[in-house]
Formats: structure tokens, C-alpha cells, sequence
């Protein structure tokens, strides 16, 4: 019969089992994305900001913020991120604040800052 700390024992091996086992499997999955294409990974490893200056230029008008997110998540933006859609959310708050010029925002839609208003309707 086991006793307590050979349950303990028992328990983290197993844990650095399962720990390695998980860093094998994120390699086999990032190595096969990493040879897929296609629109579900095509924003994968790409930066939250350059995905949606390219669905921005996609959609050729303004989008909203939960429009914009919805496209970059289905284009796996957010596939092996921890914090996923706050990301997204963090740097669209961050490239339309005051101080950027990096997207622009206008009557809650995202745009990119060379467009004019016309482009900002729904």
C-alpha cells in the first residue's frame, strides 16, 4: 500500500511527465501549422496589429471591434495564445488611442488612418 508522500512523489513525476509530454505535443502542432495554409491559420504567429491592418485592407471599409476580432480569431490569430480575443482587444484600444496614428476610430468603427470618413459608415 502507498503512503502518503509515495503519493506525492508518485504524483509530480507524473506531472513532469505530463509537463514534457505538453511541450512535445505544442511542437508537433506548431511544427504541422506551421506547413498548413489556408484562412484558418493565416493570420497564425502574425502580430495583432498587422492582422487587422490586413483584414482592414480586406474588407475595404471600417469595421467594428467585435467584427474585426470575430475574422482574426477564424484566421487563427489567436491559436496557442494564452490570453486569446484580450490581445486582439488590447491592441485595438492601444492603435486608436490619442496618442497613435496606427488605426483610426470613428463613430465606433476601426479604420485604417489614411482613409476618409466615407470609408467609416455602416
Amino acid at each position: 500500500m502507498f503512503q502518503r508522500a509515495d503519493l506525492i512523489a508518485e504524483i509530480e513525476k507524473l506531472k513532469a511527465e505530463l509537463k514534457s509530454h505538453e511541450a512535445m505535443l505544442k511542437a508537433y502542432d506548431k511544427h504541422a501549422l506551421d506547413k498548413q495554409s489556408g484562412p484558418e491559420v493565416r493570420f497564425y504567429q502574425m502580430r495583432p496589429l498587422e492582422a487587422t491592418r490586413q483584414v482592414l485592407r480586406e474588407a475595404g471599409k471600417a469595421l467594428s471591434q467585435e467584427e474585426i476580432t470575430r475574422r482574426l480569431v477564424a484566421g487563427g490569430a489567436t491559436l496557442g495564445k494564452k490570453r486569446a480575443e484580450s490581445n486582439i482587444r488590447i491592441s485595438i484600444e492601444i492603435s486608436t488611442g490619442p496618442d497613435s496614428n496606427k488605426l483610426k476610430k470613428v463613430g465606433g468603427l476601426i479604420g485604417l488612418p489614411e482613409w476618409d470618413d466615407a470609408k467609416f459608415v455602416t
